[in-house]
């Protein structure tokens, strides 16, 4: 997944706006007919900022679980959250130095929001299941 997101960074702008324009031109009609109505470059906008959102959110799962093995309760959404950050601004940055791109702040702070979702979310089901095991009598 961060080779995803790096790959996806080095793309020159006109091959990044094809890849999201094909998500476009199949959403955008899905959208129109149930009577929203938007520009389309409003919601070309809107998808490509949901998508930034997603792959963070879950490579925040991702991590989550993967960190679990390694750190305790106290240390593991700060690392997740330490390392979401760092990987938006390395994915932004990496954007000021290709052809068309810009690294925006702004996408960092849309990109740690999903790791920060997803910690937060993770942490409360795990919170969860625990303390139903331990209700059952399984200590």
């Amino acid at each position: 997944m961060h080779l995803l997101i790096l790959t996806q960074s080095l793309l020159p702008a006109n091959i990044s706006s094809s890849q999201s324009g094909f998500i476009v031109d199949f959403l955008y009609p899905l959208v129109s007919n149930i009577g929203i109505r938007i520009n389309i470059e409003t919601f070309s906008h809107i998808v490509r900022k949901v998508a930034h959102f997603t792959e963070f959110f879950l490579l925040g799962v991702i991590w989550y679980v993967i960190y679990m093995k390694y750190f305790n309760k106290a240390k593991l959404v700060i690392v997740v959250l330490i390392h979401g950050l760092l990987l938006a601004i390395a994915d932004e940055t990496i954007q000021l130095f290709i052809d068309g791109r810009s690294g925006q702040i702004g996408d960092v702070l849309i990109d740690f929001s999903g790791v920060l979702l997803a910690s937060i979310m993770m942490y409360f089901i795990f919170r969860l299941r625990e303390k139903r095991f331990i209700d059952k009598g399984f200590k």
